[in-house]
């Protein structure tokens, strides 16, 4: 049998680029929207899954036999989208096409090179297990080393693989060797959750695993007994919710927070969204407004109120960001889809769906939807998916599409074209922040990574930054980081831009901003202290004195010594501000 070199060339092609870029999310970038103004990584994963579609599409090119789908006509619409999204900094919505890019590449390779590509998956996650799994008992810390250093992350990482891990040792091992060497591996597991204190993966199980058991269970039983049995049931989940509440009360407290003030924002959003990317620009000033506009909040949210972009439910802020009309519609696709698994007699499929179980559930109390290890696995599963569903209805691609092959290479190239100079701009700006000695304005490669960023909102305010501690430019900083402001909101981008303008002597300004960090994070005792000096300079002797009375009698979340300080020093404040009667 002659040998397709296009076919093979093309499926290995796709194989390396979605590994390496598994490994990238794994250890270099995690999360598909960062806080962090330092972060820029999603420039890397748009420029190389675009390579990648370049690559796959010029192999289906050259391979006249090779077989297209119409609906691999929703690539160019991606490729337009990563055009569109990081031309104006979406760091989410980037990402997510980039990944939607990576899983019309998936489902076009045939079966068996996607369970090959399954086998690799496995062994780079048995080895992160074992290597954090060795740490976690020779240190008995859960500062973890390794790619994933966030613990709820890891905890749900290293879930989702359970029902990947049976049917990998499924199809290698039998009888006693399966039980022994999954049961080993479920103990490791379990370990691992329980040690890290992860609330989402203990729900995740009990959704996925705990739940059907006890319905098969009580489907086999009599009237009186399914009606004790789940009388039992509820009072025992009651117990347990009460348990799993209050084991991290403060986190607890704080995600309702998240969802009440969602809730109360949702109504301008019902029908068409945020648009996808935007709720972490929105979400931090509902917040700060929640709090300005509430006298009486509540202590336990008033305490618990942290600095958050996303908040822990993914249905909830999917639904706010691309409005009800589009998520009915994605839930009409993916029921469409398990009806389909459901008819299908496969091992892998039962397996797949099982995995997708666990990884909605752990969107249901963590942005389990923003890791980018997760993401990937989650095209993975339903790219497999699909090739089965294809090879079992015997579908018939169609065999020449020229046209659309050549389109979609064009659209690939250009959009290299695009993003390339981007990649290139980050790469130049990482190198300029690394040079101490050489002012932005010395380098050559200031103008080129300005004209390239200039949308970014995180690069706004992170240039903006570096203008002010290396070259002195206050103006030129304030001037970035108002610029910054319109795409990108952070406690960190918002205090510079304070300082600054203490700097300035601009106080009004100042002080709109010091309030906006005071309502954002109430509970924080520095911001309140700064905002009581602007008012003492700025001679509104009543806001001092109200704001100074309340931050000393208002309850500490934390109690520490710079705590101490900040309020013997808004005590000697206070004692010297003059009388309002």
């Amino acid at each position: 049998m002659k040998v397709n070199s296009f076919k093979l060339a093309r499926e290995g092609v796709v194989i390396i680029f979605f590994v390496t870029l598994f490994i990238y999310a794994l250890t270099s970038f995690q999360f598909a929207f960062n806080f962090e103004i330092y972060e820029h990584g999603y420039y890397t994963i748009a420029l190389f899954s675009a390579v990648a579609t370049s690559f796959w599409s010029l192999f289906l090119l050259l391979d006249s036999q090779a077989g297209i789908r119409n609906s691999d006509m929703l690539v160019m619409m991606l490729l337009g989208g990563q055009i569109y999204w990081v031309y104006n900094g979406n760091e989410y919505a980037g990402t997510i096409a980039s990944f939607g890019l990576m899983f019309f590449l998936l489902r076009s390779i045939h079966t068996d090179k996607l369970v090959l590509l399954m086998y690799i998956i496995f062994f780079i996650y048995i080895t992160q297990i074992l290597f954090t799994s060795f740490n976690l008992l020779t240190t008995r810390s859960i500062n973890l080393e390794g790619g994933l250093r966030n613990t709820g992350v890891y905890a749900i990482y290293s879930i989702i693989f359970i029902p990947l891990c049976y049917c990998v040792m499924k199809r290698n091992l039998k009888g006693v060797y399966l039980y022994l060497s999954f049961g080993v591996y479920l103990l490791i597991v379990s370990g691992i959750v329980l040690f890290l204190k992860s609330r989402t993966a203990l729900i995740s199980i009990f959704l996925a695993y705990g739940l059907p058991l006890i319905f098969y269970w009580l489907r086999t039983q009599r009237l009186y007994i399914k009606i004790i049995s789940l009388a039992t049931a509820i009072i025992a989940s009651g117990f347990i919710v009460y348990y799993l509440f209050y084991l991290k009360t403060g986190s607890s407290l704080g995600r309702l927070l998240m969802i009440k003030i969602a809730f109360l924002n949702a109504s301008d959003y019902v029908f068409w969204g945020l648009g996808l990317g935007n709720f972490t620009w929105n979400y931090p000033q509902w917040q700060s407004d929640f709090f300005k506009n509430n006298s009486d909040p509540g202590l336990a949210f008033f305490l618990n109120a942290g600095e958050t972009y996303v908040i822990f439910n993914e249905f909830i802020q999917l639904f706010i960001s691309i409005g009800g009309l589009l998520f009915v519609f994605l839930i009409y696709l993916f029921s469409r889809f398990l009806r389909k698994t459901a008819v299908v007699n496969s091992d892998l499929l039962k397996g797949i769906r099982k995995g997708l179980l666990i990884i909605f559930c752990c969107a249901l109390t963590y942005y389990t939807l923003h890791i980018n290890g997760v993401l990937l696995i989650l095209i993975f599963y339903l790219a497999l998916s699909d090739a089965i569903l294809q090879n079992n209805l015997s579908a018939v691609l169609t065999k020449s599409g020229i046209y659309l092959k050549t389109t979609i290479f064009i659209s690939s190239a250009l959009t290299i074209l695009f993003l390339y100079p981007k990649y290139d701009a980050v790469r130049q700006w990482v190198n300029i922040k690394k040079d101490m000695d050489t002012t932005v304005q010395d380098n050559n490669g200031y103008t080129y990574v300005y004209s390239n960023l200039k949308n970014d909102g995180k690069f706004l305010a992170d240039y903006g930054n570096y203008l002010y501690e290396h070259n002195s430019d206050v103006d030129s900083a304030i001037k970035i980081l108002e610029k910054s402001k319109k795409k990108f909101i952070s406690r960190e981008s918002i205090e510079i831009l304070a300082y600054l303008y203490i700097e300035q002597k601009q106080y009004s300004k100042a002080i709109k901003y010091f309030e906006w960090l005071v309502n954002y994070l109430p509970s924080r005792f520095s911001y309140r202290l700064e905002l009581i000096k602007l008012y003492q300079k700025v001679q509104r002797v009543d806001k001092a004195k109200q704001l100074a009375n309340f931050t000393l009698h208002m309850p500490v979340k934390i109690l520490s010594g710079d705590v101490v300080l900040i309020k013997n020093e808004i005590v000697e404040i206070n004692r010297h501000l003059p009388s309002t009667r």
